[in-house]
Formats: C-alpha cells, sequence, structure tokens
C-alpha cells in the first residue's frame, strides 16, 4: 500500500496553484482514477483479510455508529467510522438566513451544491426535509440515519422548524466514503466548491467492536503498546488529500475531528487487541487523548494542512456573547497533530442536534457528535458562496480565502486569546464572516479580503492606517504543497509545512508577530513569535496607537513550485465611512409603540455596525438608551422603555474609519406596558415552617393593575388550594392551609395592555397548627398554671414562651410528648407576665399562640424565679433550617458568655454572644442568609465569677 502511494506521488506532482485552470482539472482527472485503482486494489485486499480473521465488512451499532472497510494499513484492515435551530443560532447562521432579524442578509443556500460523503450509509432523500434536493452520485449504501441527519443539518428546508438546516434552499449531491479521494477529486474536477466528511478512521479504543461488549484496541503494538501512532500523524492519507486540495484551489473539504477524547477502559481491563477475536489481553494502554486529552484527531483527512477540521461543543441557543459561553464537548478530538498544527481548526455546535431521520420522511432524531458539527459549517459556508455569487458573480472563492475569513471572524473561544489546541481558533460566525464580505465588497479595491501570490523572494506589502478606535487584525492561509509523511512512529516532530509564510506588521509600536502555540505544553495560552507549523497565520493589535500600518507577508527559503497563492483578510483599518442610513420603522410620530420598541432602519453601505440613540428629549440631552455597537438593522430595545411616554431616536452607521452623520430624527409613543413579571418575595423559595396562614409578598410592577394568585399543592397547579386574579397589592394573606404540607406558589401581573408571565414557582412547607384558647391563672403557691386547646394532628412537644412587662419573649421550657394541654410555671418573675406556647415536632413548628397574662404579686419563698438548675444547650429549633434559626441556653449563674458559629474546618463564621450575663433562660436567633448550605457547629463558652469553665457544642443543618 505504502509503495503504491509513493509511486503515485513521483508521477503526479502538484502543478502550479493559481485559480483551478485546465491543467489542474487534467490533472484531478488523472488522480481521480489512479486513486480509484488504488481504492480498488486494497478494499479487495481488505475483503480478503476480513474473511479470513473474521472481521465485519460493513457493521451498524446501536447507537447509529457505522463502520465500513475501507483499505489496508500496517497489514490489517481499516474502517471508516461516522464520527438545526440552535446549531444555526450558535455559529450566528440564523442572522443571514431568510427572515433573520438581523435584516443585513437573506441568505438560504440557492444555487450552492454541497458534496456529503458519509460512511457506510447514505441519506433518506425523499425526506419532506430534503425535498427533491438531494441527488445520489454513487450508487451505493443503505439508508442511515447518521447520513440522513447530517443531510438535514446541510440543508434541511425547515418543515419542522426546529430542523431546519443551514442552507435550507441548497443541493446535496452524496457519496459513501468509500472510494472517497477518487470521488471528490473527480466531483472538485467538476467544480464542487465545498464537502461535508462525517467519518474517521477508527483509531486507538473501540467498544463492542466484536459484539461481545468489550473493549478493543486497534494501534500497533510494535510502535506502541500504549498509544495509538495514527492520533495526529501526518499520513498518506493525508499527504493525497492535500496534494488533491493543491490542484483544487477552489474546493474547501469540511472533516470531523473525531470524538475519540477520553475513550477507553479502566487499567487491566481485558480487552481484545485487533484484529485479534478470541484472546483477551489486560495490557495497560492509555485512553485515546491520554491524561490530558491532547493529540486524538484520528483521521489522515483531519489531519492534513488544507481540510478544514471541525470541533463540537455545546449548543449556545441565544448565541454567544462571551469566550466562556463556548462550551466544550465531552468527546470532541484535540489537537496538536504530531508536527505541532493547530487542530481542530475551529467549533461548531455538535451537541444534541435535532435533524431529520431515516426511518420515515417525516421522522427527526437528536444526535451528538463532530458528525453533527460538521455540516452545520459545511451548511453555512454554502451560505457564504451564496453571498459571493450575489457579490462577485461567477468569481470564484478559494478555499484559503474561505478559510482565513472563517478563522478571521470567529469568536473567541476557551480561556486565552488567540488559538489553541481544544477550539482552533474559535466559534465559527457566519454573519462576521458575511459582513466582512459585504463591506469589503462595498469599500471596493479588495481591501479587506486579498487573494495574492507570492514569488521566490519576493515579498507582498499593504499600507493601512488605523484610527486607534478597533483592533487591528490580519489573517492569511494558502493551500500548501503536500508534506512528506515520517516514517511511521509515535509522535514524530517532522514539520509538514513545505512552504513557510510569514506574516508581519510594522508601525507604531514596532514590529508585531502571528499568535504562535507550544505543542510540548499544549495547554499553554498563545503567544506571539515565528510560526513555522502551521499554513495560516494571524495578528492581533488589541489596542492599536492610530497611525500607518505596513502588513508584509514573505517567505523563508525556497517556495515549492515557485510560488505559492495566499489570501489576506484584514480588519480594523481605516476605510471611508459608511453611508448614511434612513429610519423606516415605526412610523414618525407613532403612537401605541411597544414598550419593548422594535425598531428599523436602512442598511448603510459599509457598515459594520450601527449606533442607535432614543431619548426623552429632541435635542437627546436626556437619553433613555443607546448602543453603538448595533449588528443588523432591526433592533428591539428591551426592558428599558416606559409606557406611555414620547421618545425620540436616531441612528448612525459606522465601520473602523468612523461613524456616519445621524439620520434624521423621529419620535414615538409607547403604549401602556405589560407588567413586567412578578418576583416572590415570601415565602422564600424551598422555605419551611412557614404559617398555615402566610400572608405572601412579592414584588409587584408600576404597570400593574391588579394580581393573581395561585397556589397548589402540585407543580403544575393543576391542585389548586388559592385562586385569587383580583388582588390589588402586592401582598395577601391566605387562611386555614394545611400543616406540615409542601405548597406551591405564583403571581401574574395583569393590567389592560396583558398579563406578564407567571412568576418562577416558590416551594414552601407550612409549619403545625398553633394552640388555641390559651390561658394563664396564678394559682394558690404563687404559681401560674396555663391551659391551652391542641389543634395540631403532628406535633410531640410544646414549647413555653415567657415575656416580662415589654422585655422579648423567650423559651423557658418545653412540655414533651403529643397533645398535652397545661403546663404550670414553677418558677414565675413578680410582675405582669405574658405567656405564649408553641407547638413542635422534629421538623416542623407552628406559630406562637395567642398570649395570655398573668400578674404575679409575689413569689413564695423556695421559689428560684427564672433560675435554671444547670448549665444546658438546647438543640436549636427548627433542624434543619433556612434561613433563620433559634437556639436556646441556659444559665444557673451569672456568666461570661461567648456564643460562636463554626463551619465544619473549625473556621468562626459568626459570633452570637460575647458578654456577662445574668443567671436565666435565653434564646438567640442566627440569621444564615448569608451563608451557605451545609453543617454548622454552635458553640457556648461560660466562665463563672469563681473560675468555673462550661463549654457545650452541638450541630445544626442549614438547607437552602
Amino acid at each position: 500500500m505504502r509503495k503504491i502511494f509513493s509511486l503515485f506521488f513521483f508521477i503526479f506532482v502538484a502543478v502550479p496553484l493559481f485559480a483551478q485552470n485546465a491543467e489542474q482539472k487534467e490533472w484531478l482527472k488523472n488522480f481521480a482514477k489512479e486513486q480509484n485503482d488504488l481504492w480498488q486494489a486494497g478494499r479487495q485486499q481488505a475483503e480478503s483479510l476480513a474473511v479470513k480473521w473474521n472481521l465485519p465488512i460493513r457493521k451498524e451499532f446501536p447507537d447509529g455508529t457505522v463502520i465500513e472497510i475501507q483499505g489496508v494499513q500496517d497489514g490489517v484492515p481499516v474502517y471508516h467510522i461516522t464520527d438545526n435551530v440552535n446549531s444555526a443560532k450558535t455559529i450566528a447562521t440564523d442572522k443571514v438566513q431568510v427572515g433573520n432579524s438581523y435584516g443585513v442578509f437573506s441568505l438560504d443556500g440557492s444555487g450552492t451544491n454541497i458534496g456529503l460523503w458519509e460512511a457506510g450509509g447514505i441519506p433518506r432523500a425523499t425526506h419532506q426535509e430534503l425535498d427533491g434536493r438531494a441527488t445520489s452520485k454513487d450508487g451505493g449504501g443503505a439508508q442511515t440515519q447518521h447520513a440522513t441527519h447530517t443531510a438535514g443539518t446541510l440543508i434541511a428546508s425547515g418543515v419542522s422548524p426546529n430542523a431546519k438546516g443551514m442552507s435550507p434552499n441548497g443541493h446535496i449531491d452524496y457519496y459513501t466514503s468509500s472510494n472517497d479521494l477518487s470521488e471528490i477529486t473527480a466531483a472538485a474536477a467538476a467544480g464542487l466548491r465545498v464537502s461535508s466528511h462525517s467519518y474517521g478512521q477508527i483509531v486507538g479504543w473501540r467498544w463492542d467492536y466484536y459484539g461481545d461488549s468489550k473493549w478493543t484496541w486497534m494501534g500497533n503494538e510494535n510502535i506502541s503498546p500504549t498509544e495509538d501512532y495514527r492520533f495526529g500523524f501526518y499520513s498518506q492519507t493525508s499527504q493525497a488529500w492535500d496534494n488533491m486540495l493543491n490542484n483544487a484551489p477552489n474546493l474547501l473539504v469540511v472533516k470531523s475531528a473525531g470524538n475519540d477524547r477520553g475513550e477507553g477502559p479502566a487499567p487491566g481491563t481485558p480487552h481484545h487487541l485487533y484484529p485479534n477475536s478470541t484472546t483477551l489481553v489486560t495490557t495497560v494502554r492509555d485512553l485515546d487523548g491520554g491524561d490530558d486529552g491532547y493529540d486524538c484527531i484520528n483521521d489522515g483527512v483531519g489531519i492534513a494542512k488544507n481540510t478544514l477540521t471541525i470541533g463540537a461543543v455545546s449548543r449556545i441557543p441565544n448565541g454567544w456573547t462571551s469566550p466562556s459561553s463556548v462550551v466544550m464537548s465531552s468527546f470532541s478530538g484535540w489537537g496538536p497533530t504530531d508536527d505541532g498544527r493547530i487542530k481542530p481548526d475551529v467549533v461548531a455546535d455538535g451537541v444534541n442536534l435535532y435533524s431529520s431521520s431515516h426511518e420515515s420522511n417525516t421522522a427527526y432524531a437528536t444526535i451528538s457528535g463532530t458528525s453533527m458539527a460538521t455540516p452545520s459549517v459545511a451548511g453555512s459556508v454554502g451560505d457564504l458562496l451564496q453571498l459571493q455569487q450575489q457579490l462577485h458573480g461567477s468569481t470564484p472563492l478559494r478555499a484559503a480565502t474561505l478559510k482565513a475569513l472563517i478563522f478571521h471572524t470567529a469568536d473567541e473561544a476557551g480561556a486565552n486569546p488567540g488559538p489553541d489546541y481544544v477550539f482552533g481558533w474559535g466559534l465559527m460566525n457566519t454573519f462576521n464572516a458575511a459582513l466582512l464580505m459585504k463591506v469589503n465588497k462595498d469599500v471596493g479595491n479588495d481591501a479587506l479580503i486579498k487573494e495574492e501570490v507570492l514569488n521566490n523572494a519576493g515579498q507582498f506589502q499593504y499600507q493601512v492606517q488605523s484610527n486607534g478606535t478597533e483592533p487591528l487584525k490580519a489573517t492569511i492561509n494558502w493551500t500548501d504543497p503536500a508534506g512528506t509523511p515520517p516514517p511511521v512512529s509515535l509522535n514524530p516532530q517532522d514539520i509538514m509545512l513545505k512552504n513557510d509564510l510569514d506574516l508581519r506588521i510594522t508601525g507604531p509600536g514596532g514590529t508585531f508577530y502571528p499568535w504562535v502555540l507550544d505543542p510540548f505544553d499544549p495547554s499553554a495560552a498563545a503567544t506571539t513569535g515565528d510560526n513555522y507549523r502551521d499554513n495560516t497565520e494571524q495578528i492581533l493589535i488589541a489596542n492599536p496607537a492610530a497611525g500607518n500600518y505596513t502588513i508584509t507577508v514573505t517567505h523563508k527559503g525556497g517556495l515549492v513550485n515557485g510560488s505559492q497563492p495566499f489570501s489576506l483578510v484584514v480588519s480594523g483599518i481605516a476605510i471611508p465611512v459608511p453611508a448614511q442610513v434612513s429610519l423606516t420603522t415605526p412610523a414618525n410620530g407613532a403612537t401605541g409603540v411597544d414598550v419593548n420598541a422594535p425598531l428599523g432602519w436602512t442598511v448603510g453601505e459599509r457598515a459594520s455596525k450601527y449606533h442607535l440613540q432614543v431619548a426623552t428629549d429632541n435635542s437627546f440631552s436626556t437619553i433613555a438608551y443607546e448602543n453603538n455597537a448595533v449588528a443588523g438593522v432591526n433592533f428591539t430595545v428591551q426592558d428599558t422603555l416606559n409606557g406611555l411616554t414620547q421618545y425620540f431616536w436616531r441612528v448612525r452607521s459606522g465601520n473602523s474609519g468612523g461613524f456616519s452623520n445621524w439620520s434624521e430624527v423621529r419620535s414615538f409613543t409607547t403604549a401602556l406596558a405589560i407588567p413586567a413579571v412578578p418576583v416572590n418575595v415570601y415565602p422564600e423559595h424551598n422555605s419551611k415552617n412557614i404559617s398555615v396562614k402566610p400572608t405572601v409578598d412579592w414584588q409587584g410592577d408600576s404597570y400593574a393593575q391588579k394580581y393573581w394568585l395561585r397556589v397548589s399543592k402540585n407543580a403544575l397547579f393543576s391542585n389548586l388550594v388559592f385562586n385569587d386574579s383580583t388582588i390589588t397589592q402586592n401582598y395577601h394573606t391566605i387562611d386555614s392551609l394545611a400543616e406540615q404540607t409542601k405548597y406551591y406558589w405564583r403571581v401574574v401581573a395583569i393590567n389592560q395592555a396583558g398579563s406578564s408571565a407567571p412568576s418562577p414557582s416558590s416551594i414552601f412547607t407550612t409549619g403545625l397548627f398553633a394552640p388555641s384558647n390559651l390561658s394563664a391563672v396564678v394559682n394558690q403557691n404563687g404559681k401560674v398554671d396555663l391551659t391551652w386547646v391542641d389543634r395540631s394532628n403532628l406535633e410531640n412537644k410544646f414549647y413555653i414562651m415567657r415575656a416580662q412587662g415589654d422585655n422579648d419573649y423567650a423559651v423557658i421550657d418545653s412540655v414533651l410528648g403529643a397533645n398535652s394541654t397545661s403546663y404550670t410555671d414553677n418558677n414565675p418573675i413578680t410582675g405582669e407576665l405574658s405567656y405564649k406556647v408553641l407547638a413542635a415536632n422534629d421538623v416542623a413548628m407552628s406559630d406562637p399562640s395567642d398570649a395570655a397574662a398573668a400578674s404575679v404579686t409575689s413569689v413564695k419563698e423556695g421559689n428560684q424565679p427564672g433560675v435554671p438548675k444547670e448549665f444546658a444547650l438546647e438543640q436549636n429549633y427548627p433542624n434543619p433550617f433556612n434561613p433563620s434559626t433559634e437556639i436556646m441556653f441556659a444559665l444557673p449563674w451569672e456568666s461570661n458568655v461567648k456564643l460562636t458559629i463554626y463551619n465544619t474546618l473549625g473556621e468562626k463564621v459568626d459570633e452570637l454572644v460575647n458578654k456577662p450575663l445574668r443567671s436565666g433562660y435565653y434564646t438567640v436567633t442566627w440569621n444564615a442568609s448569608a451563608y451557605n448550605s451545609g453543617v454548622y457547629f454552635y458553640t457556648i463558652t461560660a466562665t463563672t465569677a469563681d473560675g468555673k469553665n462550661i463549654n457545650i457544642t452541638k450541630k445544626m443543618l442549614l438547607v437552602k
């Protein structure tokens, strides 16, 4: 196999790359024929070995994964393995599609054809989402879920809106991945511009390969017994694809990065060593990607220099807002390649994508994988190709230009600025790429996007200006001649870059260099310097000084073929300011405009952003809302404006050269606003021991005329115990809820304009029914007899509370046992006393009863008024609690007292008491609103006048 490839590359050397000329087309036709012959021979040999070793030719796994035999490598058969609304939102493709809210573009992939290659299967072309826009080109394969799903992600029309594809009016030509290089070469010669490949090679670990629910290791022990050398290895496959793409300059191959990261069993787990299906071994081997997850791109096509390799991240339904909003999936393959190049190139949504499925013409499925992220990018490229045709007619766009454009406009991802081996150049942003293409056309002279050729010993220079107001950025990419694969080994560091172009920017502040990464420290942040590994270079001057700059492209050594075409994309340079815009909606003087005002204006030529001002006066001295970075020409001012108010507004367009003049000024008057959603205040969410007659409180809205309060025993609010939509205050007392019962409550605000959404429901649990009919009588012994009616069915104790005069109530004792209805205070205090009783059990308590008064005029000798017999620290109540609990303690004599709260680390978190106290009973409340849930300890330390020390600690649980 290797000998055939070597001879092939000796014969078919690359021709000079300018545009896809007649010579290149002829080369591609010959290359396709040779690759077909090569693949047929390899497939025949692989099938013979598969029969000999009882290996599958094609297999579909229960999870929908498909593998199919392709050829022979290292003496054993190798296989291909399979690797929209939210997806479109994640990479901002929704902002360029027909009917989008931004209003700048209206793209749907019309006129574009996307090539789709799938391992072991084809899409269901009759699916309602594909509606006759999918054509079989090689006549083979069974319909599979994977192929139908990726086809839908590319071009689904949106019969089911959530499954709408990236190019919903585009067309696909589909193939199985068998003989893919020959087929795509022929397609490139026929003018194919973009292709999608969601498959790779089985590398490293594979679960259930032999159908016995065991792991199989696919590596070559002669090279390494612990790591499959093929991860990141620039192989003859990589070389062949780079060679083809070097002669098909207008074809962009979009390839999945693979889903191998972290795969493999625990050390010592019995497993197969491929291709042996009968013997299990326990050799300890690395997980795919090792301990740190790096170096697990699994296929020579994805490792090639000239392909666009895609990683998978979680969906971002509201679109990118910051680098932290881009969350890496658990499976996506990471770089670097063995020679240290940046892979994946970019990332897209690949987690839980909803798209068409093969079971019927109306079936859909949700699947994850870099397989799903790849058609998201390829389909979005279809929209960019449609835009290119709108802007420049039949003039093609080089694949290198598309790559430079995608890298240049990607949203930042990862912990540090610049590229990395996890997210590549970042999260694709289709809108940003399209906008740069449009502004470049508006400005003219290819000011922002240049397709150039660098000759041997030559240099390219581009003089630009910066106003110092925006970052200055330049990106180059070139389709590099095929590299020479190194001898098979583990992680060879041989540089595969053939034509080493160098990008520099000079100007105020000196010379600026491109990003570089360190493959020996793959998690380190990007720095700047000389990049001699990648065929992409990018310089970012985040805060340029105003002035003149020179962008220079040179090269090291001699250029293969004597020249190298390259593409340059720049932004942040001074260009002519954009054209003035006109306001469109609402009409001037409009009334009854929604308080979330939908505003619109015309597209400004050369505009990359817009500056919107809304004020309460026509001189704009009192600004109500302002935004100087609006991306589109439709914008809704959310949650800012008041109802029944006149506003004035204006817009100007902007770009890196500055801002246009302001548009005309218009006014509008808002309608009565629908009230805002109320905010639940009390009872708090998950609060316990709430009164059975709670006063429910919420944060209202000034536009509300009334409120609708509902209290239910279930989360669906289908078992209502209170339902009133006529409440005019932002609070209401509910009578007679059940004791120790969980309730859900929520509120809707209402006025003539409509109703708010319900507030998020809050949960609370009631306490116990309080005792009633409390009486207090001083008996003939000077003691106070208490009696009450027990109303609870769930109590097992009662707490007796007493106050003297205007002093606070304190717990003086407890009565154990259910159904108790009396108590005698044997130690009353002289004076006007007041008593309350509350019912409790181990998890709940009631409100205090109504008060009962008693007047004690004297205390008989022998009574010790209010003096405990011994030190005591009671268990806090309630416990668990949220957010407050009461701690009771007793002092038999005057003491210096400290009451302290500690966490489980022994750290003091609060101090409730630190002072001398007389003998008596005390109750202290701890409010833990500021603390996290968990176990806490409370300790009382008391020192008496004669030096006696007391230290008691108890545990309590805060549950929020």
